[in-house]
C-alpha cells in the first residue's frame, strides 16, 4: 500500500469511528473511540507528508545537448536556418505552423533582471497543465519544487543568447497535476543584440502518462 492509500484508508477509519462513538452507552469506550479517531488522523498527516516529500524528491530538471523529439529537432533546424548570421531571429521571421502553435509558449523577456511573462500558450499546452498562462509571469506560475530552476534556466538563454533542451518533471502544488516534458528554448531578438522573447516548445512522448503536462 503506498503513503496516499494509506492516508486515505487512515481517514476513513477516523471518520468511521466518530461514527460509532456516540452510540456507545459505556463513557470510557466512547472516548477510547475517539482517541483512537485522534491518532487515525495523525497518522494519516504523517503518512501524507511522507508522500509529498517523495514526489517532490522525484522532481527533476536535466539539460540534453539535443532535442529528442522530431517536432522539436524540426523546429530548431527552422530556428538555424532563420537565425543566418545574426545572433537568434526577430520574432517576425519566425512563422509556425496551427499545429506547433499548439504546443508553444511565447515568453516576453522583461527589465534587467529579467522577469518571464507568457505572451502565448499553445491550447494544447494549456489543457495538459490545466490552465491557460497566457499574460502571466514565469514567478506566478505553479513549478511545484522547479520553479528556481526553471526561473535559472531562462536567464540563462538571456545571457547566453543559445539554444536550450531540458526534460523536467514536478508536481503542481494547487492541484497535485504530474507535469512531465521535454522542452526546447529557443532565443528570439528584435535588435540582434538582446533577447526580448523566448520560444519555448513542447513535446509529451517522453511523459509516462497521457495525463501529464509540461510548462516552462
Amino acid at each position: 500500500m503506498d503513503r496516499v492509500t494509506e492516508a486515505a484508508a487512515l481517514l476513513e477509519l477516523a471518520r468511521r469511528l466518530r461514527e460509532l462513538a456516540p452510540k456507545l452507552d459505556h463513557p470510557i469506550a466512547k472516548d477510547d473511540l475517539l482517541r483512537l479517531a485522534e491518532r487515525c488522523d495523525a497518522l494519516a498527516k504523517t503518512a501524507k507528508a511522507s508522500a509529498h516529500q517523495a514526489v517532490v524528491a522525484s522532481d527533476t530538471t536535466q539539460g540534453v545537448s539535443e532535442p529528442t523529439q522530431e517536432s522539436l529537432k524540426n523546429l530548431h533546424a527552422y530556428w538555424l536556418a532563420k537565425r543566418g548570421f545574426r545572433i537568434a531571429p526577430s520574432r517576425s521571421a519566425i512563422q509556425l505552423d496551427a499545429a506547433l502553435r499548439q504546443d508553444i509558449v511565447l515568453v516576453d523577456v522583461v527589465g534587467d533582471p529579467p522577469r518571464f511573462r507568457y505572451s502565448f500558450c499553445g491550447t494544447r499546452l494549456a489543457n495538459y497543465y490545466g490552465e491557460n498562462l497566457t499574460g502571466k509571469f514565469l514567478d506566478e506560475i505553479d513549478l511545484g519544487s522547479v520553479s528556481v530552476k526553471m526561473i535559472s534556466l531562462l536567464t540563462t538563454i538571456v545571457r547566453e543568447c543559445r539554444p536550450q533542451v531540458i526534460r523536467a518533471r514536478y508536481t503542481k502544488q494547487r492541484d497535485g497535476r504530474r507535469i512531465e516534458f521535454e522542452r526546447i528554448a529557443l532565443p528570439l531578438s528584435e535588435d540582434g543584440k538582446t533577447v526580448n522573447m523566448i520560444l519555448c516548445a513542447y513535446a509529451y512522448q517522453w511523459c509516462a502518462s497521457t495525463q501529464s503536462a509540461g510548462t516552462c
